[in-house]
């Protein structure tokens, strides 16, 4: 396990339970671990810049790869309004084989559960 999933899990942990001390680090070990969730550099594709221009031919302002409070990085988003938008490529889902239907992977589903914890509205 990598420390940058431990933040996510410590995040999560205070989200769900934020008056339970039992599993509440130092600043000290929450800091390492969102430094280390940090180094993270989010890597856009051209379909995402495409939507971006898109979105603001279409009136909609907003920022491109903005950064929360909490170190998650959001595709397209107002921070005004807590409005974003997720351009989520083929590396965001997983196949269930029985099926063949696609649906998000745990990773993507566990980061709009918090941004959402968060008061975040994602699309």
């Amino acid at each position: 396990i990598e420390l940058r999933q431990l933040y996510v899990v410590a995040l999560y942990l205070h989200l769900r339970w934020p008056d339970d001390t039992h599993f509440r680090l130092s600043d000290e070990h929450l800091h390492k671990l969102r430094s280390a969730y940090a180094q993270y550099e989010p890597a856009p594709s051209r379909f995402q810049r495409e939507v971006s221009a898109m979105l603001e031919q279409m009136g909609w302002n907003h920022n491109f790869e903005y950064e929360t409070a909490e170190g998650f990085s959001l595709d397209l988003a107002d921070p005004d309004s807590k409005r974003a938008i997720e351009v989520d490529g083929p590396y965001h889902f997983v196949r269930n084989p029985e099926t063949h239907e696609y649906a998000l992977n745990g990773a993507t589903q566990l980061k709009l559960r918090l941004l959402r914890k968060m008061g975040w509205h994602v699309a």
